[in-house]
């Protein structure tokens, strides 16, 4: 069962057995069977989280393909590759904040937009340097961090940025896809420099 909080009269659950597939169906009660969602589907080792709950719910595989399953709908409205470690759902919006797998990359943080497939780069100073990201809505910022060991010497780096500065700059703003300047993080980037264990 994949719980929807908001309609009591709509079932949303998956079964296995589709091969090594586990395919998503919803059923409104009033209905005598339930439906088949085209495409919802992920393998038996996939799994699926909302976005918003009752709005977007994401369905990842372990090939790395991620469908975004839309409830009003009730269709998948977009399919994208990517091994995303983090993600973060801007309300309001069709944009998530996510980490990826960056090896050929310049930065692993990308706000994708799943409504057009736009993805847009989070480019920070000492930008190979970070690999985490933290979100904390009471003071409306998000959080990056990053440690890499450098001559002997663990460092640890720090950056902050406001979350509507990020909306305002990636997500309303029309630019490219990819964003080429730095993002200026609203409080100082820091490393601190510790001895290597």
């Amino acid at each position: 069962m994949i719980p929807l909080v908001s309609d009591q009269n709509k079932i949303l659950f998956y079964t296995a057995g589709y091969g090594d597939q586990d395919q998503v169906f919803s059923w409104d009660t009033a209905k005598t069977e339930p439906a088949l969602i085209d495409g919802a589907v992920f393998n038996a080792k996939g799994n699926w989280k909302w976005l918003l709950q009752d709005k977007y719910l994401l369905l990842s595989s372990t090939d790395n393909t991620n469908k975004i399953l839309d409830i009003s709908t009730m269709k998948v409205s977009n399919v994208f590759k990517g091994m995303y470690e983090n993600m973060y759902y801007f309300n309001g919006t069709a944009s998530v904040l996510m980490k990826r797998d960056a090896a050929n990359s310049e930065s692993p943080f990308v706000v994708y937009d799943f409504s057009s497939g736009e993805q847009k780069e989070i480019l920070l100073d000492n930008k190979s340097k970070f690999n985490n990201f933290t979100v904390d809505e009471s003071i409306n910022k998000v959080n990056f961090t990053g440690k890499y060991e450098e001559s002997g010497a663990l460092y640890s780096v720090e950056a902050s940025m406001n979350l509507d500065s990020i909306k305002q700059k990636y997500i309303n703003a029309s630019s490219t896809s990819t964003s080429t300047t730095p993002a200026a993080p609203s409080t100082s980037t820091t490393t601190t420099t510790v001895p290597a264990q």
